[in-house]
């Protein structure tokens, strides 16, 4: 093979990739994709809160966040059709959505229920980032925290939830989000 030859297989190459989407047909199949790959997903998605930049779905098993500017507000229980295309990248070690082609977000059933996994804090990980748990454990209104033992989550208000008043034993229920620069996962409260 001459250099001529390599350069025009490698243009190829090139051309290939940029020009159509990786089909995934579930979320932890995403997540496994190099960082810039442009996806379709040919699942339906499941929205769990939408707020500002961020708006998370399911697939029915594992979670992912979509991230940039939205012209529409999506609510708990909106079902994307399959098509949902945007780009794969990386954020505090969690795998994210990005370039989301708003134009792919088509709603098409409202007001889906949406079943939390069941976890104990201590089985918590980043490698359950984006899920949609149910976790119990002692309620502490001082720190914003939920403990079991020596570990934690701090839960966060950002979609307006009704958040425990008293301290206690609770039931939270949202989606788990790691902060990288705390190094603690924090529990989206819905």
């Amino acid at each position: 093979m001459n250099i001529r030859h390599f350069i025009i297989g490698l243009a190829m190459v090139i051309i290939a990739q940029a020009v159509g989407a990786v089909n995934v047909s579930s979320i932890a199949e995403y997540e496994k994709l190099a960082d810039e790959t442009e996806v379709t997903f040919t699942c339906k998605l499941t929205v769990l809160g939408h707020k500002g930049r961020k708006l998370f779905v399911t697939d029915g098993k594992r979670g992912a966040m979509l991230y940039g500017v939205f012209s529409k507000t999506y609510s708990f229980g909106d079902v994307f059709r399959e098509g949902l295309s945007a780009t794969k990248a990386t954020l505090d070690m969690a795998p994210e959505l990005i370039k989301v082609n708003e134009t792919t977000l088509k709603v098409v059933a409202t007001g889906t229920d949406v079943t939390p996994e069941k976890m104990n804090i201590e089985d918590i990980g980043v490698h359950d980032v984006y899920k949609y748990v149910s976790v119990t454990g002692y309620f502490n209104g001082e720190t914003g925290t939920l403990k079991s033992g020596k570990n934690k989550l701090l839960l966060m208000n950002i979609f307006g939830a009704q958040m425990p008043t008293t301290n206690g034993r609770e039931s939270i229920k949202g989606v788990l989000v790691y902060h990288m620069k705390r190094e603690v996962m924090q529990v989206f409260v819905l």
